[in-house]
């Protein structure tokens, strides 16, 4: 707060009439008390600022855990898709195994009887 009533008679002994001392130091009040933040001003905008904070942070959390929450509901889903691509995969690995199996023992019983005919023959 403005003392108006020291800054009037510094005015008044600087050679200003009172009247104008008073209309000065009036107009200093008023701008002051129009323009500059008071401490209570300041406590009251620090509270809303801390309150608003809290409310962001709040929000924050909140989303942060959905977005958690989707995120590992996703990557389950992935899982259980690459478990079952891989499942396929092996089955898939276990037949091709087999039919390579059955190729190759086919060839050696056909070679068998070839060469077993052409013994036959040339002999």
């Amino acid at each position: 707060m403005i003392d108006t009533l020291t800054i009037s008679k510094e005015l008044e002994e600087a050679g200003l009439t009172r009247s104008q001392a008073n209309a000065v130091a009036h107009q200093m009040r008023t701008l002051t008390e129009n323009s500059l933040a008071s401490k209570e001003n300041l406590k009251t905008t620090e509270l809303s600022l801390q309150k608003e904070i809290e409310e962001v942070r709040l929000s924050l959390t909140k989303e942060i855990n959905e977005v958690k929450l989707s995120l590992t509901k996703e990557i389950n889903s992935v899982k259980v898709e690459v478990k079952t691509i891989e499942a396929n995969l092996q089955k898939e690995l276990r037949q091709t195994s087999n039919a390579t199996i059955r190729w190759v023992a086919a060839m050696l019983i056909g070679q068998t009887a070839l060469i077993t005919t052409l013994i036959k023959v040339f002999s």
